[in-house]
């Protein structure tokens, strides 16, 4: 059986940046962890096919800038949201 290092208290940003590998789907709600099972090809379809939907729209309104890799979003000192595409409205 495989074990797992278990972590107490709860994770910050900083230690949520430096745990959490590249590339890997992660979020940290509420200091916790949570790992995302990998994309698949009909996921991949999807975001292109929104991303170019909405790109379209937001840039031919002004309305702001589109972005379509993972980043990590910080919400707050234990609270990270890593999105495939986010929205950053124009002020």
């Amino acid at each position: 059986m495989t074990t797992y290092p278990v972590r107490q208290g709860i994770t910050t940003f900083e230690e949520f940046l430096e745990i959490a590998p590249d590339g890997q789907k992660a979020d940290l709600l509420d200091g916790v962890i949570y790992m995302a099972s990998p994309d698949n090809t009909d996921a991949a379809d999807l975001n292109l096919w929104l991303a170019i939907l909405l790109y379209t729209f937001v840039d031919s309104n002004d309305l702001g800038k589109i972005y379509t890799s993972r980043v990590a979003y910080r919400l707050g000192p234990s609270r990270v949201r890593n999105q495939i595409l986010a929205l950053f409205p124009r002020n």
